[in-house]
């Protein structure tokens, strides 16, 4: 249970901090890095999610 948390404050923790970045390169006119930030947010967030949902599934499937 504790480590379903501890992922779950990872992948928020990720995502706060890479908007907070890419903010931060709009703001200074670096639009290439902030589209690269981006792009790389977008894809780790869809492989993030389906991992975790795969995590919780073989958790829930463990239970029974």
């Amino acid at each position: 249970m504790l480590t379903t948390f501890i992922s779950l404050g990872a992948l928020g923790v990720t995502t706060i901090g890479g908007a907070i970045l890419e903010k931060h390169l709009v703001k200074n006119d670096h639009v290439a890095a902030a589209k690269f930030v981006s792009e790389g947010l977008y894809h780790g967030m869809r492989i993030g999610g389906v991992c975790f949902i795969g995590y919780v599934f073989i958790k829930i499937l463990i239970m029974f």
